[in-house]
């Protein structure tokens, strides 16, 4: 119900905000990301602000650019196991989409290229699992792609 739902908001918004920006700090330091997109981050251009309205809890949504080719993308939504594919993003558990496939797949190059929606960005609404098992998971994927890159 959801008065339910109400009651644990509050839980619910922090462990998704500490989560997101574990994943983001992950993401951020890996070889194969070549940009994050999270305010939670200090690297964030608009940090200062975010940091100063939202205290710390800069919630549970993120995007990040996966550097390789649509195989690349594919290979790596594949091997996730905690986080699935979504065409929606929201809720408790964690979900991915990649908006050139899903979104904005209708969306004229031009427009994508002027909000910044690029082939290799993928959007990930971060959920309340276990953080390690969060982290682990991406981890997991990215892992394989770089074992089939370094073959």
């Amino acid at each position: 119900s959801t008065t339910r739902g109400i009651r644990t908001l509050d839980l619910r918004v922090k462990k998704q905000s500490s989560n997101a920006l574990s994943l983001a700090t992950f993401l951020e330091n890996h070889q194969l990301i070549s940009k994050v997109y999270y305010a939670g981050l200090k690297s964030h251009p608009q940090h200062d602000l975010a940091e100063a309205q939202f205290s710390n809890q800069y919630g549970g949504m993120l995007s990040f650019e996966l550097k390789g080719d649509r195989q690349t993308i594919n290979k790596f939504l594949q091997e996730l196991n905690l986080t699935k594919y979504a065409m929606t993003l929201g809720g408790i558990r964690t979900t991915i989409s990649h908006p050139v496939s899903s979104s904005h797949y209708d969306t004229p190059e031009e427009e994508k290229a002027k909000i910044g929606i690029t082939d290799q960005l993928l959007r990930v609404s971060v959920g309340i699992e276990d953080e390690a098992d969060l982290i682990h998971d991406f981890e997991y994927a990215l892992s394989q792609i770089e074992l089939e890159e370094g073959e």
